[in-house]
């Protein structure tokens, strides 16, 4: 990522993975949302079953011994048989240290914020004691007979402080079943907002992911694939193909404007190089009628030395004719090593050229690489996005386990309060209220199994895109290899043409040199020309070299016609 004229540029890489930490991030503040919220449904369940209903099966308990602590008060008073009064006293004893157990019992359940259920607690241990002191006296009654008004009073005081406790246990009870509603509630609350939130994500998560997957197919996929045809045109010979026009500002950008400058780069080589050809065929040709011109011009001048032998004025004559011959010679050796010098630049001009489409190939086939590096590792990262979102999946059925064995001791509560008859009938509205809660509970569980299989489809989804874009920059990574080993065909061919081009142009200085020779040659002979035969014989010699050469320019002219041909089947495949 970096900034050009004050906008920031995204490479590849961090599109890709700005992508998939958006989705990440959703997922995460999804899941930890989810989490809170179950926990907290958790937290007032496990409230529930561990302080209400425990605290109102402790006071239905508490309940049901104060009143048998006063049937057997009752009993004690008017029972006439010592040996019963004493076993009903026993009775009462044991009952009051199960009250006794209970009251600790509840109270090590209380909440300490409680105030409300500290205060009827309190009250209820008040009533409790005083109670305790009326059965004291009841007990008394066993060793001391009372009267009927005695007994008539003891009884109204039991049944005063009875009424105080039932009073206090009303209270409790009812303060009990308010907690659990009031508890019951939030968790509904809770649950309807992490529906909401859940339905909110799922919404949210999907527009995301059609959007991500929109953006990558525009941004990297399509291009890519434009990139590939493009390149394949060009490795089949077509140069004159256009390359798309796109607003990418990384390395896709990067790799499209490197595509357009090697083509117009190779453009420009082949039609050097066709050019090159055509000149070097042009140029051919005249060194072929010039060698031809040069063998039959020294012809005329074996025969001009001979005649020569014959009389010294025919010999002037042919001596003349001669030094013309050859200095036009030497005109055309003169013009055969320009245009062999000329094409032996043009040769070279070719050759860097293919070098420099050889370099923008190299280049085009390493940045090819490091976007396929770049797919790989998006991939492996939605890999790994995809394996989180099947342990939040095993979280989620965790939690639907524990909402199963809620519902199941909610079920059992509520028969344990069946049993119990009239005096666990707030035990059994409570225990109903955890079953249901247990029951919507589950449903969320479900809602949010049906999301996460949601998103883990859409994340299947982006896998299977980047694996084709992955297949893609592969098939556009082929093709410019193939265009790479073509560019360096025609650096070897442009290569072997400098090379025997640099060979015509050496053999036609050389060529150069013996016309200057033989023009010095023919310059002397006018001089000495009527008392020098063995100048003559050095003529006849000169001319025997002078066609043995026009015969290796002959030769070397048809090779340099045949470079020529091969260079123009070789750009022939090329249009430009």
């Amino acid at each position: 990522m970096g900034k050009k004229n004050g906008k920031v540029r995204f490479t590849v890489g961090a599109k890709l993975m700005i992508s998939f930490i958006s989705v990440l991030l959703l997922l995460l503040v999804n899941g930890v949302l989810s989490s809170l919220m179950m926990t907290k449904i958790n937290d007032n369940t496990k409230k529930i079953a561990d302080k209400w209903l425990v605290g109102v099966e402790t006071i239905n308990n508490i309940n049901y011994m104060a009143d048998h602590v006063l049937t057997l008060q009752y009993k004690i008073l008017l029972e006439t048989n010592a040996s019963l009064k004493k076993q009903y006293v026993s009775d009462t004893d044991a009952t009051i240290k199960k009250v006794d157990e209970s009251l600790a019992a509840y109270k090590a359940i209380m909440t300490a914020g409680d105030q409300t259920d500290q205060e009827l607690f309190t009250k209820l241990e008040e009533a409790w004691k005083g109670y305790q002191d009326v059965t004291k006296k009841v007990s008394a009654s066993n060793k001391n007979s009372l009267s009927t008004e005695e007994i008539v009073t003891v009884m109204k005081d039991s049944e005063h402080s009875y009424a105080a406790i039932q009073s206090s246990i009303d209270y409790l009870v009812r303060n009990n079943h308010t907690g659990a509603e009031e508890a019951k509630t939030e968790n509904a609350t809770i649950n309807s907002q992490s529906q909401r939130t859940s339905q909110i994500a799922l919404v949210v998560g999907t527009i995301l992911v059609i959007f991500l997957t929109w953006y990558v197919r525009r941004t990297i996929s399509k291009p890519i694939k434009q990139a590939a045809v493009v390149v394949n045109e060009v490795a089949s010979g077509n140069l004159v193909t256009e390359v798309p026009k796109i607003r990418n500002k990384d390395e896709i950008g990067a790799l499209f404007n490197s595509l357009s400058g090697m083509i117009m780069q190779l453009r420009s080589a082949m039609q050097g190089v066709q050019e090159a050809s055509a000149g070097i065929a042009s140029s051919s040709q005249q060194m072929l009628a010039i060698s031809e011109q040069n063998a039959g011009s020294s012809q005329q001048a074996a025969e001009s030395v001979a005649d020569m032998a014959a009389g010294t004025e025919i010999a002037l004559q042919r001596f003349e004719e001669v030094s013309k011959t050859t200095q036009d010679l030497g005109e055309g050796i003169n013009r055969i090593a320009e245009s062999t010098s000329l094409v032996a630049s043009l040769s070279a001009d070719a050759s860097r050229q293919a070098a420099i489409g050889h370099e923008a190939v190299s280049q085009a086939m390493v940045r090819m690489s490091a976007i396929h590096e770049t797919v790989q590792q998006a991939t492996e990262q939605v890999n790994r996005l995809e394996i989180h979102t099947r342990n939040i999946g095993g979280i989620s059925k965790l939690i639907g386990e524990v909402s199963k064995h809620t519902n199941l001791l909610a079920l059992n509560a509520a028969i344990e309060a069946a049993r119990a008859g009239e005096h666990g009938r707030g035990f059994a509205v409570v225990a109903d209220e955890v079953r249901k809660l247990a029951l919507q509970t589950s449903e969320a569980i479900e809602e949010i199994e049906q999301l996460i299989e949601h998103v883990t489809s859409d994340t299947l989804t982006v896998v299977e895109t980047m694996r084709s874009s992955s297949e893609e920059v592969e098939a556009g990574l082929r093709s410019v290899r193939e265009a790479g080993s073509s560019f360096a065909g025609i650096a070897a061919a442009s290569e072997r043409v400098s090379g025997q081009v640099q060979e015509v142009a050496a053999a036609s200085e050389q060529m150069a040199a013996g016309s200057e020779q033989v023009i010095s040659s023919m310059q002397r002979l006018q001089e000495i020309a009527r008392n020098s035969s063995e100048t003559a014989m050095t003529v006849a010699a000169t001319t025997e070299e002078q066609t043995a050469s026009a015969e290796q320019i002959a030769t070397s002219s048809r090779a340099l016609s045949d470079i020529a041909i091969e260079m123009n089947e070789l750009t022939a495949k090329f249009k430009l």
